[in-house]
Order: structure tokens, then sequence, then C-alpha cells
């Protein structure tokens, strides 16, 4: 994967934040509580890169998605996109145009399509949209799609319906219909978790493909960071709504600095079970957070003191990688 860092980034996120607002009734009444999913998110994102956000269930990862996606409303924060923002307020054209530019692949195959249409009707709905009035560009903007997706020969699926496809195959059909409008961003949330080892690795490779044939500036979310290897230019790790690191996924995935991240590559399994240092953390994730302090202090499994004080920056460390940890300032335990 080559550097894809040059110019200006296709989407930068400043500061995103999102509250959710929950009622608890207890015996006393009614209980006010709020929930944050996202907390200060920043990062950008350049043509023709992929960057993964791995993190566990319940981090806010699709949140962040969703958010960029103008599917959530966030609470505060900027999100940019090709120098126009922030694009959470734009309406009309603008909006449209965001929506023709920036496309979402689900986890689920299986509930992305209308079981009553065929393939045709379904990939063909968002090119009439935005695309009215040709249908010889329509059309070839359906069979470009297909064939880009890895649906060869296209014409054999047009007329089926999605329970007469494969998990796999409907998962590169959901991937025609979002890059059949030829957009410049694409958030694929979880797309492979529910497909079978065996077609993994060929459906990440077509995102690679996107970010490096067609310059498209990928969002790859996902709870495993094994498969990051095969897609990513570079990995963003998030724990309870906050980027904890950020680097190169070479880097990320072969030193490690956050405690966390650390966790996250000794649970991927190993073939031979050698060289890698299994630990367990303490606790168990939840959406209850620390009240000050870093959030992953309190399963730690070398907090200092000031780790119960203070919440760490994320901080420039070296060759684009940055870190949350106040870890990094103790090099003589060797944890860094």
């Amino acid at each position: 994967m080559t550097s894809v860092h040059a110019g200006e980034p296709l989407l930068v996120v400043r500061d995103l934040t999102k509250v959710y607002a929950s009622r608890r009734r207890g015996f006393s009444g009614a209980n006010s509580d709020k929930i944050l999913a996202i907390d200060s998110v920043s990062f950008s994102i350049w043509p023709g890169e992929v960057l993964g956000l791995v993190g566990e269930s319940g981090c806010g990862k699709s949140t962040t998605g969703m958010a960029l996606m103008l599917q959530e409303k966030v609470t505060s924060g900027e999100i940019i996109f090709r120098g126009i923002g922030p694009i959470k307020q734009a309406r009309g054209k603008t909006r449209l145009a965001f929506t023709r530019a920036a496309q979402l692949v689900f986890q689920n195959p299986y509930e992305a399509f209308n079981p009553r249409h065929t393939i045709r009707e379904s990939i063909s709905e968002p090119i009439k949209i935005h695309f009215p009035g040709d249908p010889a560009h329509q059309e070839h903007l359906l069979l470009q799609a297909m064939e880009r997706s890895g649906l060869h020969p296209p014409e054999s699926y047009l007329d089926r319906f999605p329970h007469q496809l494969s998990g796999g195959q409907l998962q590169r059909i959901a991937i025609a219909r979002a890059i059949a409008i030829e957009p410049k961003f694409l958030v694929a949330d979880e797309p492979v978790a529910m497909l079978d080892v065996s077609v993994r690795a060929t459906v990440l490779n077509l995102f690679r493909k996107f970010a490096d044939d067609l310059g498209m500036a990928i969002l790859y979310i996902s709870h495993d960071i094994s498969t990051m290897r095969y897609a990513c230019s570079r990995i963003a790790v998030m724990y309870l709504g906050r980027i904890i690191e950020i680097g190169p996924t070479e880097d990320i995935l072969k030193s490690p600095r956050h405690p966390f991240t650390k966790a996250l590559i000794a649970a991927v399994p190993s073939m031979n079970g050698q060289g890698r240092v299994r630990g367990v953390l303490d606790g168990a994730s939840t959406s209850a957070r620390p009240l000050k302090g870093c959030a992953f202090q309190p399963r730690c499994p070398a907090a200092l003191p000031k780790c119960a004080e203070q919440v760490p920056a994320l901080r420039e460390i070296s060759g684009g990688c940055r870190i949350a940890c106040h870890l990094v300032n103790v090099p003589e335990q060797g944890a860094l």
C-alpha cells in the first residue's frame, strides 16, 4: 500500500461528540442519565485511503459511521467534506450532493434489500435518483458497478431475488449498489462479519481495489483487527467513544503502544500459538465511564495514579502515530 496523504483530505472530522439521553425509573421515580457514545473524535481521511476503525462492541464505531453519513444527529463537532462544511448543517442541493458522494455498506446483507425487488431494481433505484433521464447511461452504471464488485457475468444476477443468492453474493450486490453512483466516500460497517471466512478476504480486497483504482476514501469499521491488514492504510483504535491510538496499519499491528491495542492484537488466534503473549484484562467492556481520568484505567494492567486523575490527550509520537496514554512518558517500565 502506497502513501496516500498527498493534497487535502477528503473528509475532516473535528471533535465529534454524540450524547444519548436515557431515562431509568427507580424506586424514587424517573431518573435521567446521559450516555456518551462518541467523545471528541477527530481524524481525517484522504482520497485513496482505507481507514480502519476498530474496537469492542458498543464502543461507538457504528455510531461514528452513521454520524458521518448524517444518519445520526451529533451533539457537537464538525464534519468537513471536500472543504465544505459543516456538512451536518447542509440543506438542499449541498445535502443531495453529499448523499451522492457518500455511501454506506451495512453489516447484514440479508436485511439490506427489499425481498420483493429484483437485483436490477435494487441497484437501479439510487442510479435513477442521481442520474435521471438517460436509460443507456443508467444501464452502463449498473453493469459497471456489478463488474467492479466481482459479479460475473452481471446479467446472470439481474432478474434474481435476494433469497436466491448466498450471503457473499448479497454483500457484493450491496457493495455494487453503494458504488453504482460513483461515490467519493464509503463507510463499510462490519461488511464481512456475517460472511464465511473463505470469502472475507475477497470482499476486503474489493475495498482496497476501490481505493487504489478509483481514488475512493473508505472508513472500514470492524471489531476484528486481524482483518484490517488486508485492506487498511491506517488503523484507528476506539475505546468507549474515544480514539486512543491511530497510525499506519503495519505500525499498529507490529508495534502497538496502547495497552488496549496490545490486548486486541493478543486476542487474535495464532496458527502456531507462538510469538504472542496473551493477557487478560480485568473487568468487562461497559458503557459506564470513570468520573475522571482515562476511561481504560479501570481495566489497564499498567495503570498509574495519574491515569485515574487526568484524561490523556491524543498526541503525536512518531511516523504519523498518535496515542492517548500516560504510559508513553514512562519508558523505564518498558510499556512503550
